[in-house]
């Protein structure tokens, strides 16, 4: 099919327009701030998971330590009963050996839970200082994850004006060309 030179003319311009079209939207399918956008939301992810790990961990140990309160308050409020029931001086001299021998192991018995106590108040504290650390790294994700998404806006805002801005002229060059041409063109 022999085309008119203006006509042919109008068909490269109209080339050009598609060929700009065509590297916008390959543009706009690899923004590079939605990769780091996808990164920075797995970061942020990561971080909240992070929290809620520790929160959970925090939660156990207290009440690990809760239960190991409860055990030396037991032992030492037992230890009270009995010290009074030997210092009363009721009961056969049998009975306040086996007293003495019982306060001697309630003794033992609490400074075991009382270690216990101890490593269970060192977890917690260490729990808690993680749980601090991932909270403390919540806020700079959060803001990351804004700025990346403000940045890819903008980005897309950008492309989408150049679209239209490309895009205006083709409507007229299209008017201009015949329909047989046009389906030539696009095939």
């Amino acid at each position: 099919m022999k085309a008119d030179p203006t006509v042919q003319l109008r068909l490269l311009d109209l080339q050009q327009l598609d060929t700009r079209l065509s590297q916008i939207a390959h543009a706009r399918a690899r923004i590079p701030q939605q990769a780091e956008l996808e990164a920075a939301h797995a970061r942020l992810g990561k971080v909240q998971d992070a929290v809620i790990m520790a929160r959970t961990q925090v939660s156990d140990v207290e009440r690990e330590l809760a239960r190991a309160e409860g055990d030396v308050q037991l032992v030492r409020d037992r230890a009270t009963r009995d010290r009074s029931r030997l210092e009363s001086g009721q009961g056969s001299a049998k009975d306040l050996q086996a007293l003495q021998h019982e306060l001697e192991s309630l003794a033992r018995r609490q400074a075991t839970l009382e270690d216990v106590e101890l490593e269970v108040m060192e977890r917690a504290e260490e729990v808690r200082a993680r749980l601090d650390d991932a909270t403390a790294q919540v806020p700079a994700a959060e803001a990351e994850v804004a700025r990346l998404t403000d940045e890819l806006a903008a980005a897309r805002a950008d492309l989408d004006a150049q679209e239209r801005e490309v895009s205006a002229p083709r409507a007229s060059i299209l008017a201009e060309i015949d329909d047989p041409l046009l389906a030539l063109y696009d095939r």
